[in-house]
């Protein structure tokens, strides 16, 4: 009997543990201490427009205006508000600053930044103004490598390229810097979803996607590899109603780097 028992019991502790181990590979990808690992989570796709109530709405501080704080300069003005993340205690403060030469503007700055541990995250994302009253990004080899690999991935769709589109580089930014600050990559951020940032910056769209990863000591070509070998992300990438793209990433006192990729059509 004692044996009977004990053979039951080895049954049973085996397959807990293969239900375990189940689990853990359907979690595969979301712990950002793992330094081997390009995380992708599962790709999010927005059918809502941003007035749509079922959108959640944001939460942060701005002054009585609604227009966050204004300042202005002799060559520029700026303009910022802050989101406070939930339960963290953390605040991203979203500043732009507009330049201006003899009059005409010239270029936007935006930034995403917080403060934790007595250190300051973030990063920010330069447009200029173009002759068409459209915005061109300045260089930037991470934004530059990740537009020309899905592109590429585009092209071998045959798919008509994306587009980088300054509203929506500022919601990736923003998405990636609230990763960042949570030390989680998950397109449901409290306070910073991918719905928040699309409703925060009053983005249009038919459709609005987004794909997300993070890394340690890994390159940005192995982040889009990432995203091409999951079905979810690489449909985001090739869907041709999609014709605008933004880019964000930053760095998290993890010492990960958090990628956002957001798709417009």
């Amino acid at each position: 009997m004692d044996g009977f028992v004990s053979a039951v019991l080895k049954i049973l502790a085996f397959l807990l543990s293969l239900i375990m181990a189940v689990i853990g590979f359907f979690r595969g990808g979301t712990n950002p201490e793992d330094p081997t690992v390009t995380a992708t989570a599962t790709s999010a796709v927005v059918t809502a427009k941003p007035d749509d109530p079922s959108v959640p709405q944001p939460t942060g501080t701005e002054d009585n205006t609604g227009e966050g704080t204004t300042g202005t300069g002799d060559n520029k003005t700026t303009s910022s508000f802050t989101v406070d993340l939930k339960d963290n205690g953390i605040s991203i403060i979203c500043t732009t600053e507009t330049y201006f030469s003899q009059g005409a503007e010239i270029k936007k700055v935006f930034s995403a930044r917080y403060t934790s541990g007595g250190r300051t995250y973030g990063n920010s994302v330069t447009f200029i103004k173009n002759s068409s009253g459209g915005y061109n990004l300045q260089s930037d080899s991470t934004i530059n490598t990740i537009l020309t690999t899905t592109n590429g991935y585009r092209a071998d769709a045959g798919v008509t390229a994306l587009k980088v589109d300054y509203t929506d580089t500022c919601a990736a930014l923003f998405r990636a810097v609230a990763m960042a600050a949570y030390c989680d990559m998950d397109h449901y951020s409290p306070n910073a979803s991918f719905s928040d940032a699309i409703n925060l910056f009053d983005i249009s769209f038919n459709t609005a996607a987004e794909n997300i990863a993070y890394q340690k000591n890994l390159s940005d070509e192995t982040v889009c590899k990432g995203w091409k070998e999951s079905p979810g992300h690489y449909s985001n990438i090739i869907n041709n109603s999609m014709t605008l793209t933004g880019i964000g990433y930053a760095v998290g006192s993890d010492g990960a780097t958090y990628y956002a990729q957001i798709f417009t059509g």
